[in-house]
């Protein structure tokens, strides 16, 4: 990557930072979840999702580059740089009073995400990855290994998505378990998949069909990045592009290849 994007994505870094900063004192306030629209995927825009986008966009504004964002679509048309943002990933988790929320921005040029940052909104981590560079939490680089002591003395730990219908949801949590994994709902993908990346869980499954390229842009980056496994659920790769931040995906990631597989041979059975 060339110093001029570097600097640009400095501050893609610098406004994740400053906004998350604004924005999580916002958690006790109880207007911050008054619904007042819809966004482009026709789910609820929350006043705190206007909030965090708002203020995410007056700050890169004055960049040559595209804002896509999930709350406003295509925002600004201004170059051949694309950021595809997610002001807040695990907004239900904000409204509800959860610490477990994260701002995604992904930069894309026409071979897709070059670089991304997610940046936990409450715990201040920060994960992120230049395309070739590897990936990195508050600078500190990562691989889904990098979680002394827990491979051995705990369960396998995969977060699970599934579809609506409760008894599918059972069958399949069940054929996980059997396996020998303990399961979990986080949600925030965004920030699940970073944990697939620096092995805090070792597998990340969501089914649902209602994913979005923006919701992991950044994420799939900073895990193929890190050395995990990130696929659909036919197990190809999940490559997003500048055109992709609302294009709906099947997931399955794994820190290890053997483990994805394992997750993908559950969803085929």
């Amino acid at each position: 990557m060339d110093d001029k994007l570097k600097v640009l994505f400095e501050r893609v870094r610098k406004a994740a930072l400053d906004v998350s900063e604004i924005i999580k004192e916002r958690i006790k306030d109880s207007g911050s979840s008054a619904i007042i629209g819809r966004n482009p995927s026709d789910d609820s825009t929350m006043a705190i999702d206007r909030m965090a986008e708002d203020e995410l966009v007056k700050r890169l504004s004055d960049e040559e580059i595209t804002i896509v964002s999930e709350e406003g679509g295509e925002l600004i048309k201004g170059g051949r740089i694309t950021a595809i943002i997610d002001p807040i990933d695990g907004s239900n988790n904000f409204a509800a009073g959860i610490p477990f929320s994260a701002i995604s921005i992904a930069l894309c040029n026409e071979e897709g995400v070059f670089a991304g940052v997610v940046r936990n909104i409450f715990s201040g981590d920060e994960y992120w990855a230049i395309k070739g560079e590897g990936a990195f939490m508050n600078d500190k680089r990562i691989t889904p290994e990098d979680i002394e002591g827990r491979e051995n003395s705990v369960k396998k730990r995969v977060s699970v998505y599934f579809t609506p219908k409760p008894e599918d949801a059972l069958r399949r949590s069940r054929e996980i378990i059997m396996k020998g994994f303990s399961i979990r709902s986080m949600g925030s993908l965004a920030l699940e998949m970073c944990y697939v990346a620096d092995g805090r869980i070792n597998g990340l499954v969501d089914l649902r069909g209602v994913c979005r390229g923006l919701d992991i842009a950044a994420a799939t980056l900073i895990a193929g990045e890190a050395g995990a496994v990130v696929s659909d659920e036919k197990g190809e790769a999940v490559v997003i592009g500048r055109d992709d931040a609302f294009k709906r995906y099947n997931i399955i990631a794994a820190g290890r290849r053997e483990f994805h597989d394992l997750l993908i041979s559950l969803k085929r059975e």
